[in-house]
């Protein structure tokens, strides 16, 4: 499976010597947080041309995921940006839009009017060739309103970290009735009361549970570790990376001794 991780992982470093050191810890891609600034655009373009690839590209969510649920003016507002980032990936062929469909504990009521947005959301990237995934958050009940009101063409970004904080470790997640549609996945650990992001294996997660779910998930060929150095000043870069890529490869092992038991 290719091995990735998230471009910006918690260290100040220049984006060029950040792709440097993700291409020598060994991965072999990154994920990308959409944003609309300068700097983003130049660091993405820097990856597509260093040879790492880009599975997925993750579309703003703060102060844009409650909105699709509220009124025309909010909602065309999130949706725009949405769009934006969706047309990036698209200019840099990026398969997968990770996407939010809710924020907080007390998100706006779902409602048609939200869930006819989001079809519009899905025919425009369709039209530019990019794949949106709904990715589980707290309230995993707007995850199963958008997965299950939405047709094929919307897949799901399993994210561990959520799961293991908001789903009784993972054993209460959906699988076997998701599992076909997952087709990426966000890589993280936490001490199941806090969203830590953690470096898989320095938290709680059973990573044997978590690795015979991820082998029921048929279309899923990426690896993609969602952490962040939360004290940079107090860590190595080039050994926190290194630790990063050796957790997913021992993930991987495990994957493949794997056999999922509900």
């Amino acid at each position: 499976m290719q091995k990735h991780i998230v471009l910006d992982y918690g260290f100040d470093t220049p984006w060029r010597r950040r792709i440097e050191n993700i291409r020598r810890a060994g991965f072999d891609g990154v994920m990308l947080l959409f944003e609309s600034r300068p700097d983003f655009y130049d660091g993405a373009e820097g990856v597509c041309k260093s040879g790492l690839s880009v599975e997925s590209l993750h579309l703003p969510f703060r102060a844009v995921a409650n909105n699709i649920w509220r009124g025309e003016e909010a909602a065309e507002q999130a949706l725009s940006v949405l769009r934006r980032g969706i047309r990036f990936a698209s200019q840099m062929k990026i398969p997968y839009a990770n996407l939010h469909l809710s924020s907080t504990f007390f998100p706006p009521p779902k409602n048609e009017t939200g869930l006819k947005r989001l079809v519009l959301l899905t025919d425009y990237a369709e039209r530019l060739g990019v794949t949106l995934c709904i990715e589980n958050l707290k309230r995993t009940d707007y995850f199963r309103f958008g997965v299950d009101h939405l047709d094929e063409r919307v897949k799901i970004c399993f994210d561990a970290g959520h799961a293991q904080i908001y789903c009784k470790r993972m054993r209460s997640f959906p699988l076997k009735r998701y599992a076909a549609r997952i087709v990426c996945c966000h890589l993280h650990d936490n001490n199941r009361l806090v969203d830590q992001h953690r470096l898989l294996f320095d938290g709680t997660i059973d990573a044997n549970f978590l690795a015979r779910a991820l082998s029921q998930c048929p279309s899923l060929r990426t690896l993609t570790l969602e952490s962040f150095c939360k004290n940079p000043k107090r860590h190595d870069e080039s050994k926190y990376l290194s630790r990063g890529y050796s957790a997913l490869v021992r993930l991987e092992s495990l994957i493949g001794e794997s056999t999922y038991e509900s």
